[in-house]
């Protein structure tokens, strides 16, 4: 389920992407973005070639609610680029 963040009550303070990879063989690791409220799009990098990540975003509001999107399941390529691009709408 995808809920808007005009769903919220009150003005957005904080987004917060993160990033887990979530391959067995892989060490698991975790990244944790505060991302700026007039961002659209987020580039992550650091990221293993061939390996499986979930990205989860929390939308925080002045006040301390927030709200979390499913998680957004994504490999990356072998020998491909090492950075994902993870879009806020």
């Amino acid at each position: 389920m995808v809920v808007a963040v005009t769903e919220l009550q009150g003005s957005v303070s904080e987004l917060t992407l993160y990033v887990v990879s979530v391959n067995a063989t892989a060490n698991s690791s975790t990244q944790v973005l505060a991302i700026s409220t007039d961002v659209s799009e987020v580039i992550v990098t650091g990221v293993e070639p061939d390996t499986d990540y979930s990205a989860v975003l929390t939308v925080t509001v002045h006040g301390g609610h927030n709200i979390t999107s499913d998680p957004a399941l994504v490999r990356t390529t072998s020998g491909g680029y090492r950075s994902l691009s993870y879009y806020c709408s």
